[in-house]
């Protein structure tokens, strides 16, 4: 029997792939996204038709959903009470999804491909690079968790100040122009090097004033004000789970006693203010109703223990309004007394509600488990006052801080610190707090804001206006820490904040530019 080996153009697809995958966390192998390009573009060339491409593309999506999103399997298991068949479908299914700016880029690579080599030699690397940037950033309009090639480029740091000009769309770009002029130097030679040439030159560039960037940043963060922050990360199970071991009020003190033994660690160093994480008091902070007199005991707990320590305390919980349930982050000033709230908009879909559950109730009784929150208003920053002045903290609730257009309304709105309170515990030990950390650190460059995040479980961390990782802990590992933040009481407006995805939307207008002009040709 003969051994058929795959078709050409699988193989470069697969090559593409894993080298997309590698670039995430915990792989941090961001040197690779330079390879992604080239193995695509010799894949496409090699495509047999339409129906092959479309495989081509699915087959990417599949990788990218095993390669990042395998912790779909743990969480529909574990907390969804899902069977491992039927968990391991939503995977299959999420394959589908998991990267439709790759099925879109191999379907109308395979049919643009020859007119493609009608343009210029030096400005096919270029089509190349804006067709996928364009996609990638339409693409996150259909996705539950975007990411884009570019967040890995963080670890270059010089070149990441970039995306205060044009966001992740312009890292990414970066890193496929590069790879698809490596690609037609492969192609076509010496003849290829003026756009290798001139993507290197680009990078150097942008390297540099990264760099003179990053020593401006830190020379004015000496001069500026700073805010002294305590993260206390408890470490403890899920609520869910812990009640499933013990009775419910043993499981709140299991619960409290952890989080009030990091609080009062940390409020003997007399910090500006405390955080906790996403919904880490686990009930209504003020619940009226049959059971509110034995709630009101242990909000009177937390209370008490602000008043103790005389410290300032933003922590997760729950509100209600009518019947609705917010999830919510709380401010208590030094003396106890509520200062304000931020109730979280952007929900997760099938996590803290069902679509279309308005129209169809019968619908939530498909997941019993399943949350049904409310949105709150906003994106608004909360004013926080202490010894040094008043900031607008920017509070954003989990994956809030992964979306660009929520996280740049915060920062048009006047927030001058993003506070990011998240529990990342449903993940267990998968890459996914990493994925999530890396995801959200960007977006202190975008605005050069500092961003303080704040877990249950980790990873808790502060990422300076810079994108500089000044703090990190590291997962189910108990931390209670005070650190310094410098901010801009006056941040300037970078060009992002401004202008939003301009740049992505300048690669659209190249494609679909370059495509007409091709055709005509």
């Amino acid at each position: 029997m003969k051994l058929r080996l795959p078709h050409k153009a699988t193989l470069w697809t697969i090559l593409g792939g894993l080298a997309y995958v590698l670039c995430f966390p915990r792989w941090d192998l961001p040197v690779l996204s330079l390879l992604v390009m080239p193995c695509w573009i010799f894949a496409i060339r090699d495509l047999r038709s339409r129906r092959h491409a479309l495989g081509m593309g699915f087959l990417l999506s599949a990788m990218v959903a095993w390669g990042g999103f395998l912790w779909i399997l743990y969480v529909t298991q574990y907390y969804g009470n899902l069977p491992f068949a039927a968990a391991l479908t939503l995977l299959l299914l999420y394959c589908l999804v998991a990267a439709p700016q790759m099925v879109a880029f191999f379907f109308l690579g395979e049919r643009l491909r020859f007119r493609i080599e009608r343009l210029p030699l030096f400005l096919r690397p270029l089509y190349w690079a804006a067709l996928y940037t364009g996609l990638e950033y339409l693409a996150h309009f259909l996705k539950i968790f975007p990411e884009n090639l570019g967040n890995t480029l963080i670890a270059f740091l010089p070149l990441a100040q970039a995306a205060s000009l044009g966001g992740a769309s312009l890292l990414t770009f970066f890193a496929v122009w590069t790879g698809a002029s490596l690609a037609y130097t492969r192609l076509a030679g010496r003849r290829g090097w003026p756009s290798l040439a001139a993507a290197v030159a680009v990078l150097v560039a942008a390297y540099a004033w990264g760099q003179a960037e990053i020593q401006r940043l830190e020379t004015a963060a000496v001069a500026g004000p700073a805010l002294r922050i305590g993260i206390v990360q408890p470490s403890t199970p899920e609520m869910e789970k812990l009640s499933e071991r013990m009775p419910i009020r043993e499981a709140l003190s299991v619960t409290l006693r952890h989080l009030f033994v990091g609080t009062e660690k940390v409020a003997a160093e007399k910090p500006d203010l405390i955080l906790w994480s996403e919904t880490a008091y686990p009930l209504q902070f003020s619940a009226p109703g049959p059971d509110a007199h034995a709630l009101q005991g242990y909000a009177n707990l937390v209370t008490g223990m602000v008043k103790r320590t005389k410290v300032p305390l933003l922590f997760g919980a729950y509100e209600g309004e009518g019947t609705l349930d917010f999830n919510a982050a709380i401010l208590l000033g030094q003396d106890s007394a509520h200062v304000g709230s931020y109730r979280k908009q952007v929900l997760l879909i099938f996590g803290e509600y069902m679509p279309f559950s308005g129209l169809f109730p019968a619908l939530k009784g498909l997941n019993p488990q399943m949350g049904d929150f409310g949105r709150g208003r906003g994106p608004y920053p909360l004013p926080f006052s202490y010894s040094g002045g008043t900031v607008p903290l920017g509070i954003n609730i989990c994956y809030e801080a992964i979306m660009p257009e929520y996280m740049r309304s915060l920062a048009r709105n006047g927030a001058q610190v993003f506070v990011n309170l998240t529990k990342d515990s449903w993940f267990g030990n998968t890459f996914e707090p990493w994925q999530h950390f890396q995801l959200t650190a960007l977006r202190a460059i975008e605005h050069r804001i500092p961003l303080v995040r704040s877990t249950n479980t980790g990873l808790s961390g502060v990422v300076l206006a810079t994108g500089k990782t000044q703090l990190l802990s590291d997962p189910y590992v108990e931390k209670a820490e005070v650190f310094t933040l410098p901010y801009s009481a006056n941040p300037k407006p970078t060009l992002y904040t401004l202008l939003g995805e301009w740049f992505a939307w300048l690669c659209l207008g190249i494609s679909v530019g370059f495509t007409v002009w091709a055709f005509r040709k």
